[in-house]
């Protein structure tokens, strides 16, 4: 997942198949749930807040930080 921090764009290498991504706020609140494909793996999170979330893909989780 790069770029981390980044500002809103986040691009995620290594997909193999079509996957769900699921962005949660730190409290646990599911905000944001994507389907990504391996040609198309790119996350749009511009219009959030400036902080931090988690992302999960299947059974991999990531800490996302947007700062603007």
């Amino acid at each position: 997942v790069y770029p981390n921090p980044g500002t809103g764009l986040f691009q995620l290498d290594g997909l193999t198949e079509i996957t769900t991504a699921e962005i949660f706020q730190m409290t646990g609140e599911l905000v944001q749930r994507v389907v990504l494909d391996p040609a198309q793996s790119q996350i749009d999170l511009t219009e959030f807040a400036s902080g931090v979330y988690l992302l999960k893909v299947k059974s991999a989780s990531f800490k996302l930080v947007i700062v603007k």
